[in-house]
């Protein structure tokens, strides 16, 4: 559910630390690693720890003004049941002064392992089992960033979930994020 916050690349040789709630935990390490490329990873407290990795290319490099990127990555998510997934999606933000405007649509393709519960987790969780499966869904983040100085923000976001994977049922969700973004040369 945690996204990318900007189209802009990182200064090289910069780090950022970005934290709060989408809606639940999250925290995310991001590292320059050339003019236009930011590598990060992430961890989130989901119903189960979910853990991701993704790279991001900047079309150009403007501090204040229009940016565009893309981005890529992977997730594993771990607990009684293993996920794995793929996601990616354009990013666009607008930066003016102290406010950063951003979107950001991302698909999200997860593959899930079968879950099988003990009777105690059964009768706590009224299920016997999950067989394995897949979802694909889009997670479209609308955000602004008031950025107190260069390299400390305040983030809010709203994102629109819609289930895409099963035909005939289209189940979506408004999502809201609060977060702080913190920069380090």
């Amino acid at each position: 559910m945690n996204s990318s916050k900007t189209a802009r690349p990182l200064e090289k040789d910069n780090t950022m630390v970005d934290f709060g709630f989408s809606p639940f935990p999250y925290a995310n390490l991001s590292s320059s690693i050339s003019k236009r490329i930011t590598i990060s990873g992430s961890i989130e407290q989901q119903l189960f720890p979910l853990i991701s990795a993704a790279a991001k290319y900047s079309f150009q490099d403007p501090r204040d003004g229009l940016s565009f990127a893309t981005e890529i990555g992977g997730s594993l998510g771990m607990g009684i049941v293993k996920s794995y997934s793929g996601f990616g999606g354009p990013i666009v933000s607008w930066k003016k002064n102290k406010f950063e405007f951003y979107l950001y649509p991302k698909i999200n393709f997860v593959y899930f392992d079968k879950l099988e519960l003990s009777s105690a987790d059964r009768n706590d969780l009224f299920i016997n089992e999950i067989d394995p499966g897949s979802i694909t869904y889009l997670l479209t983040a609308l955000g602004t960033t008031f950025w107190f100085k260069e390299n400390i923000g305040l983030n809010i976001e709203i994102k629109n979930f819609v289930l895409l994977s099963k035909p005939g049922e289209v189940k979506k969700d408004i999502i809201p994020s609060i977060g702080m973004m913190i920069g380090f040369d």
